[in-house]
């Protein structure tokens, strides 16, 4: 599972987001619901049913089966396919492992308002998966997956944490103390808004991304 890693200076980044969990109720009603809408070509269902095929939910567990759904709800243009899509490739689950392949899937994922494809894409960049090094091009996928892609939802945590560090670090952006110290804020203020809603994760990644951020504010400001 990829998330996050330890580099110098005591600082660490987010890397590529997983799919995200889902919860469903032992329904098989639910199943023939969403295979039926599939077929008549409603891409919500397809993705949904992906989804159950990825997790084992209500259904037993098959990547490969996941791959076909999300492919054929990517290539109808739904974003969120084409980004769980991106991951498979990413992963290597249903399909060999391809980074050029994801990188596609995740650039279709980001040009359509994905943030995670957004943020996906910018590791990718930042770690030369499937593209070369681009630290550059890194920062901006980033600062795109931080204002939301095209999206409403705040914007994603994870790219405002990364384009954080590069503004600290000076990596494909200048250094900026400042700006980096605002998106470490919006990355709190962020988590803490998905922590009050309940999401565990977000609250488990306020208390590792607060430490981080008064241990790396601190390293710059005192050297």
């Amino acid at each position: 599972m990829k998330f996050f890693t330890v580099t110098f200076m005591f600082v660490f980044m987010f890397l590529g987001i997983v799919i995200v969990p889902i919860s469903y109720a032992d329904d098989k009603a639910l199943i023939e619901k969403h295979s039926k809408e599939c077929e008549k070509g409603n891409l919500d269902s397809c993705f949904e049913l992906g989804l159950m095929y990825y997790y084992g939910k209500v259904v037993p567990e098959d990547y490969k089966k996941a791959v076909k759904l999300f492919n054929k709800a990517c290539d109808g243009g739904n974003t969120e396919g084409c980004y769980n899509l991106g991951v498979m490739y990413d992963t290597g689950r249903g399909v060999p492992v391809d980074y050029k392949k994801a990188c596609e899937l995740y650039t279709k994922s980001c040009d359509g308002g994905n943030a995670q494809g957004c943020f996906n894409l910018g590791v990718m960049y930042a770690n030369g998966e499937g593209v070369r090094v681009d630290k550059r091009k890194a920062s901006e996928l980033y600062s795109k997956a931080c204002d939301g892609g095209n999206a409403s939802d705040g914007g994603n945590y994870s790219g405002c944490y990364n384009l954080g560090v590069m503004y600290m670090d000076g990596e494909g952006v200048p250094v900026d103390y400042k700006k980096a110290s605002e998106l470490y804020d919006k990355t709190l203020s962020l988590l803490k808004k998905a922590c009050d809603l309940g999401n565990q994760m977000g609250c488990d990644n306020y208390k590792i991304i607060y430490k981080w951020v008064v241990i790396h504010t601190k390293y710059y400001t005192t050297k």
